[in-house]
């Protein structure tokens, strides 16, 4: 960590296991990359992509574009039996993107991969 942040820049990644009796995992980042809940062999189930601004779905190899929020605080990434819960909300908690879809495989991780810059604030898990 340095300066506040976790520093992720080239072809880099950055994961943990998920928590037992996690519910929701949150995260505060910006830059350009993907932040994603994945399989055991570290391929993204779900998640969201980010670049600047703008924000893209990802479910399995499709992607669904979102939109551009430049006021986006956190997402919240939950995996629900089956169900990925994609939530994008602004500083005060409100709702600014929502996407779910079903997936395939079985959730092992919590993360983020980039192949250019991205700076990760804060990842808390909530059951």
């Amino acid at each position: 960590m340095g300066q506040g942040y976790l520093l992720l820049s080239g072809s880099s990644a950055a994961y943990m296991p998920l928590v037992q009796g996690a519910l929701t995992y949150i995260a505060n980042f910006t830059g350009s990359g993907t932040y994603a809940v994945f399989a055991q062999s570290l391929t993204p189930i779900f998640g969201i992509s980010i670049s600047g601004s703008a924000f893209s779905a990802i479910c399995g190899g499709f992607t669904a574009g979102l939109g551009s929020y430049p006021n986006a605080a956190w997402v919240e990434l939950r995996p629900l039996n089956g169900f990925g819960d994609i939530i994008v909300r602004d500083q005060y908690g409100n709702i600014l993107a929502r996407y779910g879809c079903y997936f395939s495989g079985s959730p092992a991780y919590v993360g983020f991969s980039t192949k250019s810059t991205l700076r990760v604030y804060n990842v808390t898990a909530l059951g």
